[in-house]
C-alpha cells in the first residue's frame, strides 16, 4: 500500500530501511493512514567561539557543511528526542554524544535556534 501527497508525511510513521513506514501489528484489522503537512525541527550547531560544527549526526542522519544547520522531520506530536553525535569521525567510540528533548506539534515547524557547544 502506498500513500503519498506532495509536501505531506504519514502521521507517526517511522523510517525503516530508507522507506517511511506505518507500523502495523499482527492481527490489526483496521489501517488508518493520515497525511499531515510536512513540518520540521531545525537548528544550528556552533562551537562556543561561534564557528559552526562542520560534521555531525542527528538521529542517525549525517550532516556535513560549513554552516552547522540541521533539519529533522516531525511525524508525531509530543516529544521529539534528538541524539547528536559529534567528532572528526562520527562513527568512532570516542565521538561526543548529547541529547535534546523538544516538544513538537504536528504540522508546525519548530526552530531550535542556535545550540552552543563547548570547544571542539
Amino acid at each position: 500500500l502506498a500513500v503519498m501527497k506532495e509536501d505531506s508525511v504519514l502521521a507517526c510513521a517511522q523510517q525503516e530501511d530508507g522507506h517511511i513506514a506505518l507500523p502495523v501489528k499482527p492481527g490489526e484489522r483496521e489501517l488508518r493512514a493520515v497525511l499531515l503537512r510536512e513540518a520540521t525541527a531545525s537548528g544550528r550547531l556552533v562551537w562556543k567561539d561561534g564557528s559552526p560544527v562542520a560534521s555531525f549526526v542527528v538521529n542517525e542522519q549525517g550532516w556535513e557543511g560549513e554552516d552547522g544547520h540541521f533539519s529533522m522531520p516531525i511525524r508525531c506530536p509530543g516529544t521529539l528526542q534528538l541524539e547528536f553525535i559529534l567528532g572528526d569521525e562520527v562513527e568512532t567510540p570516542g565521538a561526543r554524544r548529547f541529547r535534546r528533548t523538544v516538544s513538537v506539534r504536528e504540522e508546525v515547524d519548530t526552530d531550535l535556534g542556535v545550540i552552543v557547544l563547548d570547544g571542539p
